[in-house]
Order: structure tokens, then sequence, then C-alpha cells
């Protein structure tokens, strides 16, 4: 053969395609990792019959979370929506409507209901205002202090506010003197007065002092006596002296007096000095002692009289 057409069918057969793994001469169809023929003109993608988890024939997807075989889960919401829009409030509620979304009380406490009430504090409500403002005591009872010396008396009282409380009126009922500032009512209710109990009673007397008590003062032992005590409400109790002194007592009682009698059927009495016969709790001041009979050992009798202050 002439070497010009020996070389021209070289090339002619060296230049023939070989084939892809679809048959098509020259093709780019290529066998994946699945062993299928794709690519090129078979139509196919290379590795399609391969899962997201790479195993030919397996069936793994990615989720919507884009999880290769997962459940979406891993980017679901309080509600189980992938991707949703729902969250946890802060007392546990789940939903996408911020509007009912749990607040903070006043202590606090998430989902709470205490509140301030009206005078700051936090205590559901209940206010602190008890009539007087915020933080002050409740109204108070006061009474007239009428010699200003702090303490108040009388029988009428007012309710005040602490700020309130008007000129010369005190939260107490203690002043049992109270036309005396210095409260040292003498035994003639004379305010820082002078008269002493016995010193200054006269021989033969009877002086009814302040305290109730009822003072005599006899130069004669004392055999029996009667005194009338004009009162309405009162409670007389003898003194240690009396009782002591062996005369058998007697006291009766009406609406307008009491009367007290003693007497000695075996010679008793009362020693002859200055001393105190009795003391009568009451109004003081609205006692009238009369009708006095004060006898000796014969029967004779002492004149004894009310020491008047006057």
């Amino acid at each position: 053969m002439h070497p010009i057409l020996l070389i021209l069918t070289l090339v002619m057969f060296s230049c023939e395609a070989e084939s892809d793994c679809n048959g098509t001469p020259g093709g780019t169809a290529v066998e994946d990792d699945c062993a299928q023929c794709t690519e090129g003109t078979t139509g196919l993608v290379a590795n399609n019959l391969m899962d997201c988890s790479g195993d030919c024939g397996g069936d793994a997807v990615i989720d919507a979370c884009g999880v290769c075989g997962g459940d979406g889960s891993s980017c679901a919401d309080c509600a189980g929506v992938p991707n949703g829009d729902s969250l946890v409030d802060n007392c546990g509620t789940c939903d996408n409507d911020s509007s009912n979304d749990c607040v903070e009380d006043c202590a606090g406490t998430w989902g709470g209901t205490l509140v301030d009430d009206d005078c700051g504090v936090c205590d559901g409500g209940n206010s602190d205002d008890l009539g007087c403002g915020c933080f002050e005591p409740v109204a108070l009872e006061y009474w007239y202090d009428s010699d200003g010396d702090g303490l108040g008396a009388g029988d009428e009282s007012n309710f005040h506010c602490l700020v309130d409380a008007p000129e010369n009126w005190v939260s107490n009922n203690d002043d049992f003197e109270p036309d005396c500032t210095t409260n040292n009512t003498d035994s003639c209710y004379l305010c820082e007065g002078d008269i002493v109990y016995c010193e200054d009673l006269s021989d033969h007397s009877l002086h009814l002092n302040s305290n109730g008590d009822l003072y005599y003062n006899s130069s004669l032992p004392i055999y029996g006596f009667q005194i009338d005590i004009l009162s309405t409400d009162i409670d007389v109790t003898l003194s240690d002296l009396v009782e002591s002194s062996g005369l058998t007592i007697s006291m009766n009682s009406n609406d307008e007096f009491t009367r007290i009698l003693a007497f000695s059927m075996d010679g008793n009495s009362i020693s002859e000095t200055c001393g105190v016969l009795l003391s009568i709790q009451g109004i003081i001041g609205e006692i009238e002692i009369t009708n006095l009979l004060f006898s000796t050992a014969n029967g004779g009798e002492i004149p004894m009289v009310v020491y008047d202050c006057r």
C-alpha cells in the first residue's frame, strides 16, 4: 500500500471516538457512586439514587430545618412549628401574641397580682392610709388639758389625727387635779396651798381633804360618834385606827346620804390624837359632812366642827 494511503487509514481509525457508558460515541455519561450510568445523554443526575446521608437507595432526606434525616424539631418553635415565631413568656405561655405576655407585679413576681396601694406600698392594694394620711396612725382619743401640765381630764373626749390634734388636747385622761398645773392641791383644794392635814386643824375639828381622807383632831378620847355623809355615789372605808378601836360600827345608806354610827358598850374609845377616821371614794368636791355627834365616856358631847377652808 502506498505510504500515503496507509497514513490516512491510521488517522481515520484513530479519530473514531469511544462510546460512553450509555453507548454514545464520545458521550459524557459516566457511572456514578451508585454504579448507575448518569449524566450525558442519560438525563440522569449523578448519584440520584444516593440519599442525603450518602447511602445508595437510602431514604434519608433533609428536613425543614436543613438537617439530613431530621424530623423538623431542631428549629421548631415552642408550638412545634419549624422556624415558627411562637415564644414562651415568663409565665410559661407559648404563643405568638405579645399582647397577652405575662407581666411582673410590684413584688417582682411574674404573673403576680400585687399592686402598689395609694401610699405606694406593694401590698395587694390594701391602703396604708387609715384615715389620717399615709403611714400616719389612726385617729386617737384626746382629752382637754385645762391646766397645761400635759395631763388630760374630764368625761368628754374627741378623736383627732396626730398631726391635727388641737392645742391643749392630750392623749391621756390622767389628771386628777385638772385645775392645778403642779398637781399638788392641798387639803382645801388650793393649788400649791400650805394646809397641813393635822398640824393646821384646831382642837375638836374634822377636815375632808382632797384625797377623800376624813381627818379629826381631838384632845378628848372619842367613845362614839355619828356622821352623815351627803352624797349619792360614794364608797366609805374605815381607817385602821377606827377598826382597831373596839367600837361597834354601823353604816346605812339611802339615796341621799350615808350615816355612820360608832358606839361602845365596853368603854372602848378612839384615842385623843389627830388622825384619819375614814376614807371616802367619790367626787370629793360634792360631798358634805353634817349631823355630827361625838361623845365622851359619860355620854357628854365633844363639840366637833368641820374645818372651814374659807
